[in-house]
């Protein structure tokens, strides 16, 4: 089991740093094709097949790459992180990070082949520094479809934590006497909706991680607040309950959207721990 943590933290550290080092600008439809190929690359590696999701925006080419574990026509469980970036930064916790986790996680699903009853949805969505559209592109594809979904997970920001006291902020709603003030948990977030949900894969989460999951569901009009990720996109639509994996971004990392989020800062021990719990926790739920 050390071996394969230390293997886990060794991959994760080196997709991370390779995936900082893509230009991954938003507005850069030519260095996110790149980043997308590489991606396209890595799964293919690990044995899947890879189905490009492409679109327009501002008469400019992109696109998100999907592929699945489990049986095709099951009900679905759908993880997602996005590629790009917010201006000509590295990137590396926002979301580097995110994405060096659904890689991981699929190459566990290879390894460990586990039999399963529900299908795993595999999405690497762009643009979602431009208002979650490649999320919203494979929410809307999948509500044409009456796709039955039994819940969707964002993996947004999950590499940075700090073990000092004071280094956990909080939005101004009214929570931080509820959760430490020190950031080195990770959190599931949205909406009140997806309360059941979000309640549910933390639990479980919760046994299979060392890293505290701490949750937060908040109604309505709060929305905003926690709607920051492509788990935004399935709300919007109302196909499935929803909410994003975080390490909470600008309320703990002092480098987001800036061009100190750098591979450096992240703390990839903790990173495998929580990759390792989402992927049991994965496959409990789809068994």
């Amino acid at each position: 089991m050390q071996a394969d943590t230390t293997s886990l933290v060794a991959k994760l550290q080196q997709d991370v740093t390779r995936l900082a080092s893509f230009p991954r600008n938003f507005s850069d439809s030519a260095g996110l094709s790149q980043t997308s190929d590489w991606i396209r690359t890595e799964w293919e590696q690990a044995g899947f097949q890879v189905t490009d999701q492409a679109f327009q925006f501002n008469e400019k080419p992109y696109k998100n790459l999907l592929t699945f574990y489990g049986p095709p026509d099951a009900e679905r469980v759908v993880i997602g992180a996005h590629y790009d970036v917010c201006g000509d930064i590295p990137g590396a916790d926002d979301n580097a990070s995110g994405v060096a986790g659904l890689l991981a996680l699929s190459r566990l699903l290879k390894i460990h082949a586990p039999t399963l009853r529900k299908r795993i949805d595999l999405a690497a969505y762009t643009l979602e520094e431009a208002g979650m559209r490649g999320s919203y592109v494979h929410a809307e594809s999948l509500k044409k479809l009456k796709t039955k979904i039994k819940g969707m997970i964002s993996l947004e920001m999950i590499g940075y934590f700090s073990d000092d006291p004071g280094s956990q902020k909080f939005p101004d709603i009214g929570i931080k006497h509820y959760y430490p003030d020190t950031g080195n948990f990770i959190a599931a977030v949205g909406d009140f909706g997806s309360r059941h949900w979000i309640d549910h894969v933390a639990k479980a989460m919760n046994k299979h991680s060392e890293t505290k999951v701490c949750t937060l569901s908040v109604p309505a009009f709060l929305a905003p607040v926690v709607n920051r990720s492509d788990h935004a996109s399935f709300r919007r639509l109302k196909i499935a309950p929803a909410f994003m994996l975080t390490d909470t971004a600008n309320f703990r990392n002092p480098n987001y959207h800036k061009l100190t989020d750098t591979p450096e800062t992240l703390d990839f021990q903790r990173m495998a721990d929580v990759v390792q719990g989402v992927y049991e926790t994965l496959v409990e739920l789809t068994q």
